[in-house]
């Protein structure tokens, strides 16, 4: 008994250690630009930033799992990164090699060398002296996710849904299916756009422009109803949230009974 007690003392004492206790945290990680959430505190030993495999996981869009003192992480493409815990031993698909920093854990949570596996993933990544960031770039348009549709391609449960509430302000859903009404407008000057989409751990963020009229010109004085379409692919246990392109707010924030133009 004893000396299972000194070899449990023993693992513990290991773990807790494989992070150095000079390793500083708070090591700050945005996603093209933009501050990331995590559920963890990055940590940076020797110069090296390392991520919360959780984390990391929810950025890239990938599985992350751990069987005895081996962790995979699958990414979308279904390219596996494997690790074995608080060693520099890590696979590609399969194919196990030495990197100079591996998985760590560190009270137990399993840390990810950042680098390495945005890299392996395809991302970049770069260092802001100037903020003392570290940035994940991912590609514009590198996915599918949200993708704004044409009438002419949806099906007749969903042109349905489309005209029963194109002319209510807000967000529906209908399954994948996304309808962004702006509400009754006074001209045609006035429309929504998607500028850009984000993503931040188990959320797509959508980023909607409320379009005006142009100043100086003349339009007809025609209600209109200005929406979009839009259909969102998205992997399990991940949400939509839509924002104002302008404002960053939550779309249609203070505004769900306001009308455009008034």
């Amino acid at each position: 008994m004893k000396w299972k007690k000194a070899v449990a003392c023993a693992v513990g004492l290991q773990l807790l250690l494989a992070i150095p206790a000079g390793a500083a945290v708070n090591a700050k990680i945005t996603v093209n630009g933009h501050a990331a959430q995590w559920k963890h505190e990055a940590i940076t030993v020797n110069q090296r930033t390392y991520a919360a495999a959780a984390d990391v996981s929810g950025i890239l869009q990938a599985a992350w799992q751990v069987e005895g003192d081996t962790g995979v992480l699958t990414l979308p493409s279904n390219r596996t990164l494997a690790f074995k815990l608080n060693t520099d031993e890590a696979a590609v698909d399969g194919k196990w090699t030495t990197i100079e920093h591996g998985a760590r854990q560190y009270n137990g949570t399993v840390y990810l060398p950042l680098r390495w596996v945005i890299e392996q993933a395809g991302l970049s990544i770069r260092w802001n002296p100037s903020t003392k960031e570290v940035d994940i770039v991912k590609p514009k348009g590198d996915d599918d996710a949200f993708k704004v549709l044409e009438n002419a391609l949806l099906s007749a449960e969903e042109k349905a849904f489309v005209q029963k509430v194109k002319e209510q302000r807000g967000v529906h859903k209908l399954g994948s299916l996304y309808v962004i009404a702006l509400g009754q407008a006074p001209n045609p000057g006035y429309g929504l756009k998607v500028t850009g989409t984000e993503w931040s751990l188990e959320q797509l963020k959508v980023y909607v422009k409320q379009t005006k009229p142009d100043p100086g010109r003349i339009y007809a004085q025609v209600i209109t109803y200005p929406y979009l379409i839009a259909r969102a692919k998205l992997p399990p246990n991940t949400t939509v949230q839509f924002y104002d392109a302008d404002t960053k707010q939550p779309l249609f924030q203070q505004q769900k009974n306001s009308q455009p133009g008034r």
